[in-house]
């Protein structure tokens, strides 16, 4: 009430799902780190130095833990905000809300299946394939989220091109994540797989980093 007597309207402020979006990606991102990423590598480490010998581990626990910093920690996070920034950057709204948020439990669950795959014995290749196929459905719609969201503003800006080749190469390093699979946890050989691993890990690990353009 204020001095006059009169009671003022007042609006309570409720936040939509756009403008708390990031909140859940992020609680993933951080739940990814405290689970497959930085405790499940640390515990990996520990294994080696223990026992002296960098064949304690196996390498498909390594391969999944690597999986799950890349896509989960890093990609969640990278989705998380670029979800919550470009519309505030652009001075829109989030395109379609709902349909962005469908994009965490997709990854999430394409995460999760990956990691199984990569555990059993022998890896499963059929299951990897699924997995794969779950993690480019949440990457094409978090990007046609995001381009949608960019043209609605229709302010061009020079970083759009930033944003444009992040969305590119996240898509790019979805859809190789099978063949990578099948070079890294089959290749038949020995030799073989050195000879996978020194031509084809590191280019694919820059391929993804591309992503963070989005950031």
């Amino acid at each position: 009430m204020n001095r006059s007597g009169l009671t003022p309207n007042t609006t309570e402020y409720s936040p939509s799902l756009a403008d708390t979006i990031y909140r859940p990606f992020f609680v993933a991102g951080i739940t990814t780190v405290l689970t497959l990423g930085c405790v499940w590598g640390a515990i990996n480490l520990f294994t080696i130095g223990r026992k002296a010998n960098f064949s304690a581990v196996n390498y498909s626990w390594v391969l999944a833990h690597a999986h799950a910093m890349v896509f989960g920690f890093v990609g969640f996070f990278i989705m998380g905000f670029a979800y919550q920034a470009v519309p505030e950057f652009k001075h829109t709204a989030l395109w379609r809300p709902r349909l962005a948020f469908s994009s965490l439990p997709l990854m999430i669950g394409g995460i999760l299946l990956q990691t199984v795959a990569h555990l059993l014995s022998p890896p499963s290749l059929p299951l990897e394939v699924f997995a794969s196929i779950v993690q480019v459905v949440a990457v094409i719609i978090f990007a046609s989220v995001m381009l949608q969201t960019i043209r609605e503003a229709r302010k061009p800006e020079v970083y759009d091109r930033f944003l444009y080749a992040g969305l590119g190469w996240f898509l790019i390093a979805a859809i190789a994540n099978p063949i990578i699979f099948k070079l890294f946890e089959l290749p038949g050989t020995r030799a073989q797989l050195l000879f996978n691993l020194a031509t084809f890990n590191i280019p694919y690990r820059a391929t993804y980093s591309y992503s963070g353009w989005l950031s």
